[in-house]
């Protein structure tokens, strides 16, 4: 979940903003920011963070995509699968808090 939560900061919000030169070389554009401010990653989790005041809003479908998944099954395996997509709700939910307090906690740490 914190990398789903990573991969949505990075994706949806920081990387669409750069060039294209730097959007073709990635990942040297990565080493390079890693290189001149080690701390980069975990300023914008911090922000991330800071801006979403509950944890159902970590990343996009969060609480949904299980569900999203069924939907997309027919018949008797959408019958089949519900169980799995019913159960796996509360863990994820749990996890989802537990984690963002975590994330929370270790992004403004400073390590």
């Amino acid at each position: 979940m914190i990398g789903q939560t990573v991969v949505h900061i990075l994706i949806d919000n920081y990387l669409k903003n750069l060039t294209l030169e730097q959007k073709l070389n990635l990942a040297e554009t990565l080493q390079d920011f890693e290189k001149h401010d080690p701390g980069w990653l975990k300023r914008l989790i911090a922000e991330h963070l800071a801006q979403v005041r509950h944890f159902w809003r970590l990343f996009p479908g969060i609480l949904t995509f299980r569900f999203e998944r069924l939907a997309k099954l027919r018949g008797l395996k959408r019958l089949i699968h519900l169980p799995a997509a019913a159960a796996g709700f509360g863990p994820r939910t749990w996890v989802a808090i537990s984690r963002n307090g975590m994330v929370t906690v270790s992004a403004g740490s400073g390590k």
